[in-house]
């Protein structure tokens, strides 16, 4: 995709996300990185914490998906679901959660990644 074609439809996906109330629900922001990739910051939030004290496993995956959903629409304009996820959860986070959709790879209309912090 050409630089100034790309350009345009991050910002377009940026709002689009700024539009959908999940985003503005769990503080989480959008925006990409150099090489293209989808990039989600979202503070911790006491109200979204399991009984433990920790963010609740769900919203981490709300993030997660929300990463791969956005990195794979850069590249496809049609409709697109998550067909499986799968997440290991090493350590809880101490101040802010970040995701970063990297690795992203795709054959027609199948797209695989992973996510890092």
């Amino acid at each position: 995709m050409e630089m100034n074609t790309r350009k345009k439809r991050q910002q377009d996906l940026i709002l689009s996300f700024s539009k959908a109330s999940i985003g503005r629900s769990l503080g989480m922001t959008l925006s990409f990185g150099p090489a293209g990739e989808a990039v989600f910051d979202m503070p911790l939030n006491p109200d979204f914490e399991h009984a433990l004290g920790d963010t609740h496993g769900g919203v981490l995956a709300t993030l997660l998906d929300n990463a791969g959903w956005f990195a794979a629409a850069l590249h496809y304009n049609g409709w697109i679901a998550t067909a499986e996820m799968q997440i290991r959860l090493l350590e809880p986070g101490k101040e802010r959660i970040y995701v970063l959709q990297e690795g992203l790879s795709g054959r027609k209309n199948l797209f695989s990644g992973s996510n890092g912090y």
